[in-house]
């Protein structure tokens, strides 16, 4: 199948399409839509950066020219069990909404609903610990559940190269991909959507917890939010009380899709992906990892902020702050404990990976962890890990931490 290359500003600002297809520099931030050599000069017909596109609609076209796929495309309406259990997200009360809704594209079997996960990763491995690329999916929720997530049905719509993430500027990215769901949204082939997203949609909660908001709702807080892209583009940082700090910082480019405002769940968290960035915190905090513990100074001042722990408050040092020790601190002879506990640990084949490849016990630190390896950590291995070297409230917080988070993974 196509794919397009398109060029884009290397500050995240524009996609050289459209109105910009023959500019030379970003209208925006003024940066140069080629690379610069070493003495600055510019490498014309060399883009700074590329994101390539793989457009969906032929691939939809060519899966509905196969008997066997257009079959299997039509299984949420035809072969998939309805008895008000929840096996599916054909099941769910979003897909249930658009059937209501929209009348038309409910009756209409072959109509598709889709899903769309993207996450950054490093393709060098452990030769660049810098370099991030996000790939942006698309999965077809008309599938059954033992095909929709098989990878020949998984399709890779966007590559966004690097060497930085994205960030809040991913809409910039996402803007082809969106022009072709509106596309098949007003054509003959139609098309529903949700996203599923690694970050973390954080409420503040005080008194009582938060009403949860509609879609209409948040649509009409977002209305009057600034469009500018670009790492250079950055709002300017909020300085007034707390209590009125903005909770968005842009309207989100799925608006533009017409039944995107009226989805009751517009977006969806990774539990593992949370769970391995809870894991990676806790090791990195317990073991004193640079760069991962989140032990620190700025950590310790907003706890003196909010009144906890205030004899733990940062003392000025003659070249940097320094520490008082607290609970979850541990010496170096606790730390090679629970490295070699780690390190000991064996289970059946094919548990998870093997452990002990994964600690080192010189540099007292667990490193080139996977999900899966969070998961079985979080769940099995650290509780017994710490129980000789923390003090009983802390091991005790720990594992309750666990044990919830076991609770959100069970099946129900």
């Amino acid at each position: 199948m196509k794919y397009e290359k398109i060029d884009d500003c290397p500050n995240d600002c524009i996609l050289y399409r459209d109105l910009n297809v023959d500019a030379k520099k970003c209208p925006s931030c003024n940066a140069s839509r080629w690379k610069l050599a070493n003495d600055g000069s510019e490498k014309v017909g060399v883009p700074a950066k590329t994101l390539w596109y793989f457009p969906p609609i032929p691939r939809f076209r060519r899966m509905f020219q196969l008997t066997v796929s257009a079959k299997e495309l039509t299984w949420q309406a035809r072969g998939r069990k309805k008895d008000g259990m929840m096996r599916h997200p054909a099941d769910s009360q979003t897909c249930k909404m658009v059937d209501t809704n929209w009348l038309d594209f409910g009756i209409e079997h072959r109509n598709l609903r889709l899903a769309l996960s993207s996450d950054g990763f490093n393709p060098y491995g452990a030769v660049s610990s810098k370099y991030s690329c996000w790939p942006v999916i698309l999965i077809t929720y008309n599938l059954p559940q033992w095909l929709c997530m098989k990878r020949k049905y998984m399709m890779l719509t966007l590559l966004i190269s690097g060497p930085k993430q994205p960030e809040n500027d991913i809409d910039v990215y996402l803007q082809p991909l969106v022009d072709d769901l509106k596309v098949l949204w007003d054509g003959i082939e139609q098309v529903s959507n949700q996203t599923l997203s690694v970050e973390t949609l954080e409420e503040i909660e005080k008194d009582d917890a938060p009403t949860s908001l509609t879609g209409e709702k948040t649509f009409a807080r977002v209305q009057g939010l600034p469009k500018a892209s670009g790492k250079g583009n950055a709002p300017a940082p909020y300085k007034g009380p707390p209590e009125n700090r903005p909770c968005w910082k842009k309207k989100s480019v799925f608006y533009d899709l017409d039944y995107w405002k009226f989805f009751p769940v517009r977006h969806n968290l990774d539990v593992m992906h949370i769970k391995k960035n809870c894991c990676d915190a806790i090791l990195g905090t317990l073991l004193n990892i640079p760069g991962k513990t989140k032990d620190v100074v700025a950590s310790r001042l907003d706890m003196v902020d909010m009144g906890i722990h205030t004899d733990l408050k940062p003392t000025a040092g003659v070249k940097r702050d320094k520490l008082p020790l607290a609970s979850w601190n541990l010496f170096v002879d606790e730390r090679k404990i629970v490295c070699n506990s780690f390190f000991h640990m064996k289970g059946p084949s094919r548990f998870s990976s093997n452990i002990r490849n994964l600690v080192s016990v010189n540099d007292l630190k667990l490193g080139n962890l996977k999900s899966h390896d969070c998961h079985i950590i979080m769940q099995l291995l650290l509780p017994v890990a710490i129980h000789s070297v923390l003090e009983k409230p802390v091991r005790y917080t720990i594992i309750r931490l666990h044990y919830q988070k076991k609770g959100f993974s069970r099946r129900k």
